[in-house]
């Protein structure tokens, strides 16, 4: 639901509740309108896109972003050597940095201002040790946890330790299984 439908809703409400003196019901159902409002997410960007915005010493967040742009225009000469060579980020943050861009859409570059970005976190097998091959840890459907040999269930490290922090040490990211 967005905003213009909650305030119709809530418009709609109170004319049905003005002809009675319930204003109990009235804050409840303004209340879980709103709460219905679907608020827009943060975009997740790789922890160096992640630094590479929030570092503010030598220039702002818009004009940091302005160069991600420049850079989705295929000019990698801001990122990979004007960037590195005023000492900003290093050689290699500047090459990861114009690849990840290259592979992003003006839409997803210009979302992450209007809705800011937070940092993407690391996904995690759980990979637990037997006989002859090894058990992943999964969700089934029902989000049971079931253990065998598919890995199917990616977690972050905050999923691993809000199941017992044990299974930590199991952990394997998802990138190199």
């Amino acid at each position: 639901m967005n905003k213009e439908a909650a305030i119709k809703l809530i418009e709609i409400s109170s004319v049905i509740k003005s002809g009675s003196c319930d204003a109990t019901n009235s804050t409840t159902d303004v209340i879980r309108i709103i709460s219905e409002i679907d608020e827009p997410q943060k975009i997740k960007v790789p922890p160096v896109v992640f630094k590479f915005l929030n570092d503010e010493k030598e220039m702002s967040k818009q004009e940091r972003l302005s160069y991600l742009i420049r850079s989705k225009d295929g000019d990698q000469f801001y990122l990979t050597e004007m960037l590195p060579c005023d000492g900003i980020i290093t050689d290699s943050e500047g090459d990861e940095l114009f690849s990840w861009v290259e592979k992003q859409s003006y839409e997803m570059l210009l979302n992450i201002w209007k809705y800011g970005f937070k940092v993407e976190e690391a996904e995690y097998f759980i990979e637990l040790p037997a006989k002859n091959r090894k058990i992943y840890m999964n969700y089934d459907i029902e989000e049971n946890i079931s253990f065998d040999h598919i890995k199917a269930t990616r977690f972050t490290e905050e999923e691993i330790k809000a199941i017992d922090e044990r299974y930590w040490a199991f952990a394997v990211p998802a990138g190199k299984v």
